[in-house]
């Protein structure tokens, strides 16, 4: 299978590949290793740079009787090949390079304050946050930018690398129900979520938010933590500005009733929330 585009095509392939090979039902697969055997072969070929799905194992589906979204985790949904051209992202619109850049911006950020994180999703994740702090608002401002957009596709590929060595954590969690419910771009979400989310960890991980603050360029090591750490929340808040990504979630139709049960959705995911370096009561997610 040849699979060219987005994340959710990259998926469908690898969903696909497997399928082909396996008689379970999809829904029986929801979950982590609950694919029995190897899929077809797959080259897969991302024309955006966010998801990372090209090196990752695992799959998104949405649940439209749930309303949330829900991965498929296995070894069998790493393809056999993956392309990384440059050319193939130059055309892509404005709102779709904010939208999955600041997604692969989280997963890298996310991974490494993962409860999981260790050395080799390190290494990913601060590669590939140094790429995307330096890439990502040329390549929206200047979209032909060669430069730009290979660095962009490289620091995908290498948040695909860490979350899957480390795993995301709490704003992917909360971004879920968004994306299910009110069909919230899955980047949008995340990117809506993410300086909300490192404020409310900023306690208990203000050491590696520092770490990633100097390696976006935004602190020094003369800053204290909690000074770096706040640094790259503002960086944060000043991308999504200029990336032109809402900050409302009014205007995905979101209303204060929404939330009590979008925050039960989101603590469901478990897979994911345990990955949070700081717990996060209903009342917490709510807020």
């Amino acid at each position: 299978l040849i699979a060219i585009g987005g994340g959710s095509v990259l998926d469908a392939a690898k969903l696909f590949a497997v399928m082909l090979t396996n008689d379970t039902p999809l829904r029986d697969l929801l979950g982590v290793d609950k694919v029995s055997h190897p899929g077809k072969p797959m080259v897969l070929i991302p024309t955006t740079s966010g998801t990372g799905s090209e090196v990752t194992p695992n799959a998104i589906v949405t649940l439209p009787d749930e309303e949330l979204k829900i991965g498929v985790v296995s070894r069998h949904l790493l393809p056999t090949l993956v392309i990384l051209d440059p050319l193939l992202t130059l055309s892509l619109p404005r709102s779709i390079t904010a939208a999955t850049g600041m997604d692969a911006f989280v997963h890298s950020l996310e991974s490494f304050i993962s409860t999981k994180a260790n050395p080799i999703s390190d290494a990913f994740a601060l590669e590939s946050m140094r790429l995307i702090a330096g890439s990502i608002v040329e390549a929206y401002q200047q979209p032909d930018s060669f430069r730009a957009r290979g660095d962009m596709l490289l620091g995908s590929m290498y948040g695909g690398l860490a979350l899957t060595a480390a795993g995301t954590a709490a704003v992917h969690a909360m971004a879920y129900p968004l994306g299910g419910k009110f069909h919230v771009t899955h980047g949008v979400a995340n990117a809506m979520l993410l300086p909300h989310v490192m404020a409310f960890n900023l306690d208990s991980c203000a050491d590696r938010l520092k770490r990633a603050a100097c390696v976006c360029g935004v602190a020094d090591l003369h800053d204290s933590d909690e000074v770096a750490a706040h640094k790259l929340i503002e960086q944060i808040r000043q991308w999504t500005a200029t990336l032109n990504i809402p900050q409302d979630l009014r205007e995905f139709g979101v209303a204060e009733e929404h939330l009590a049960d979008m925050a039960v959705a989101a603590s469901k995911v478990t897979r994911l929330m345990a990955n949070n370096p700081k717990a996060l009561s209903l009342t917490d997610i709510e807020t």
